[in-house]
């Protein structure tokens, strides 16, 4: 019988090679001849730190975006809770963020280009504050909705692949599995849509390969079972 603590550790360092490995093409690309090596004294990372301080005025100005009062009047009212929401986000307040988000959906609105993208921030804010399974509530929200509507199954992409990170955040390898194979069925069916090279494009396709770095990492999780 394999260790099961063993077996995640493994698994964990071997995904974080694969994304690694999907990043290199990326930042090879990136690189040139004149590629500065990193810091090598105390007093190069302290020249580096030196730069990196609060710009108070930039500061202020994102805790009154944070703070901002409501619009007299009840027009466009869901695009400024969204506005507030990434603002509370962007300064840590991820509660409020959280409740300015669920506020924005509330109001409505165009489903594909600003319920559905409040959504996928509540998404995130969940994520991030670990509540995975409420993340995964609202993904599969969206997704009943884009089936529903029968459009922009390209969005199918990010919803199943946020839902897989989320159940490996979880450790439900199984369920991560699942929506990792729906990307892969998916990947397959969009060979066949009218709009795929605009959509691949917009995935990010390596164009010597041409796969998705997202899906073709899926592809190989899924091939390479861990038994825990």
């Amino acid at each position: 019988m394999c260790d099961r603590s063993g077996g995640r550790a493994s698994f964990v360092g071997w995904l974080g090679g694969m994304l690694l490995s999907a990043a290199l093409p990326a930042i090879a690309c990136g690189q040139s001849a004149g590629f500065v090596a990193p810091p090598r004294n105390i007093s190069d990372i302290t020249a580096i730190l030196d730069q990196q301080k609060a710009d108070p005025l930039r500061a202020a100005k994102a805790r009154a975006e944070a703070d901002a009062n409501p619009p007299a009047g009840a027009g466009a009212l869901g695009q400024f809770y969204f506005n507030r929401c990434q603002a509370r986000a962007a300064v840590g307040r991820n509660r409020d963020s959280i409740d300015d988000c669920e506020k924005a959906i509330s109001y409505g609105g165009d489903y594909v280009n600003q319920v559905s993208r409040y959504q996928q921030f509540l998404s995130n804010q969940y994520r991030s504050l670990g509540e995975f399974k409420k993340s995964i509530e609202v993904e599969q929200q969206m997704a009943r909705k884009f089936e529903e509507i029968e459009r922009n199954k390209g969005r199918f992409f990010g919803i199943n692949l946020r839902i897989a990170i989320a159940y490996l955040n979880m450790g439900d390898l199984k369920q991560a599995e699942i929506y990792i194979k729906k990307n892969q069925a998916l990947l397959q069916e969009s060979r066949g849509w009218r709009n795929v090279r605009h959509l691949r494009e917009r995935l990010g396709v390596h164009r010597r390969t041409g796969k998705c770095a997202a899906v073709g990492g899926a592809r190989t999780l899924s091939r390479r079972r861990v038994r825990l």
